[in-house]
């Protein structure tokens, strides 16, 4: 029986955003943690893909239509915090490109997860764990007066939401790949490949998951 896809949300940007201005609220993705997680630690990362471009879907891992060629900023990012029983990830800093004023965007935010055998001390190929795309966001000239939100109400909300995951993850950050190694040193676990392209962290449970 296929497993069920489990719940995402994006918390949304404003759906007009000037260019080379960072967008904020930063896009956050939550998803509900898996049951298996609680059991056995899994490092998570967050990916950010071209979905639609102009009203036409582009294809996944299509190169010419890369991400980086429209936001500046980093698209792939580790876990950023772990509460309320959801995983959370944020994008920072992120900005539109000059050239993409006029266009408009729909995102592919897609959630991976490496899952460790404590048989065989092995971190696994990482797999994904589910995706969701967000709205479309149209781009314009820096400058231009943009009503941020409906009500301001919404957007007060969406930043201390986003305040709220920064705030966990200064007090109990996410795991790193050494450290997730280091909690299992013998025999040494060994690593799948794949991990080593772009930054992953491990939800701090995995502290409490370690063997004595």
């Amino acid at each position: 029986m296929a497993k069920d896809k489990p719940k995402m949300q994006v918390n949304l940007p404003p759906r007009v955003q000037p260019i080379g201005e960072t967008i904020a609220p930063h896009i956050t993705v939550c998803a509900e943690v898996p049951d298996e997680a609680v059991l056995r630690p899994h490092l998570y990362q967050a990916r950010m893909s071209l979905a639609v471009v102009d009203g036409r879907r582009v294809e996944k891992n299509q190169p010419a239509h890369s991400v980086d060629s429209v936001v500046s900023g980093v698209n792939i990012i580790p876990l950023t915090a772990t509460f309320s029983g959801r995983l959370w990830f944020s994008f920072e800093n992120l900005a539109f490109r000059p050239e993409t004023a006029g266009h408009t965007y729909h995102f592919r935010i897609s959630v991976w997860q490496s899952a460790h055998d404590e048989k065989t001390n092995i971190w696994k190929q990482p797999t994904l764990y589910g995706e969701t795309i967000t709205q479309n966001i149209t781009v314009v000239l820096s400058g231009r007066s943009v009503e941020r939100r409906v009500s301001n109400e919404v957007h007060e909300w969406d930043m201390e939401t986003f305040g709220t995951i920064l705030g966990m993850r200064e007090r109990e950050p996410p795991l790193g790949i050494e450290e997730c190694v280091a909690l299992w040193p013998q025999p040494k676990a060994i690593m799948h490949a794949e991990l080593d392209r772009g930054p992953w962290a491990a939800t701090s449970k995995s502290r409490n998951s370690a063997p004595s």
